[in-house]
């Protein structure tokens, strides 16, 4: 697997990665021009959550190459409206992520623009073992892709292989910030809870800042969880 990253949004220094040169993860502003010089054609647009700075160039990738955008349905709210002042450049989305949970989903199911109600009827767990809402088949890559809420409500993380693409999730020395609009900190806290059962080698692949072995992090997201309200 061959996993390409550079940093576009300005100040922000979102990761932009592209894998294989065909799938394409956060593509902020100035990703596109970048993509047209290493991919001939990305099959896939997958973006970790809704924030601007990762979804930039989503409609300039789209447009030129028709390449499908996955996007969990709960950052919906957040896709071509106002973000800190901010309007994002508008693009559609293709296919909206949730439901189904723990199968692979086929195409037809991820059309549905209603979420329904999340966590309704569950219980809280200490240290629940991460179980992924779904998967896709892209590129002969088999993706797993796990919600976790918090840092928006759809932010989601994607594995491949024993590679973990965690957006805004998780980072070297912190995670992400749950003081945004629609963020939420106990949400967060159950998240951030199940991160201690993937494997300690996993790579991780964040939206910001140097790549990482999980378990060089165990003990920053132990601090958060004390910290973090329940």
């Amino acid at each position: 697997m061959e996993i390409l990253v550079a940093q576009f949004s300005g100040p922000y220094q979102t990761n932009c990665y592209i894998i294989d040169r065909k799938i394409v993860i956060d593509p902020g502003a100035g990703a596109f021009e970048w993509i047209k010089e290493i991919s001939p054609k990305p099959v896939a647009i997958i973006n970790t959550h809704g924030h601007f700075d990762h979804i930039w160039d989503n409609g300039l990738i789209q447009s030129r190459w028709q390449t499908p955008v996955y996007i969990h349905r709960d950052d919906l709210q957040l896709v071509n409206r106002p973000q800190l002042g901010i309007v994002p450049p508008p693009f559609k989305p293709t296919y909206l992520l949730g439901g189904g949970e723990g199968r692979e989903w086929k195409k037809e199911e991820l059309l549905a623009t209603v979420s329904p109600d999340r966590d309704k009827n569950s219980t809280k767990v200490p240290f629940p073992p991460p179980k992924p809402i779904g998967k896709l088949k892209i590129a002969g890559y088999t993706l797993l892709i796990y919600h976790f809420p918090g840092h928006t409500p759809g932010s989601i993380a994607i594995k491949i292989e024993n590679n973990l693409f965690a957006g805004d999730f998780i980072f070297a020395g912190g995670i992400g910030r749950v003081d945004f609009p629609l963020s939420n900190p106990v949400e967060m806290k159950k998240s951030l809870q199940q991160i201690f059962n993937f494997p300690p080698d996993l790579k991780v692949y964040p939206g910001h800042g140097p790549t990482f072995t999980l378990a060089s992090q165990l003990s920053t997201y132990r601090y958060y969880l004390s910290i973090l309200e329940d």
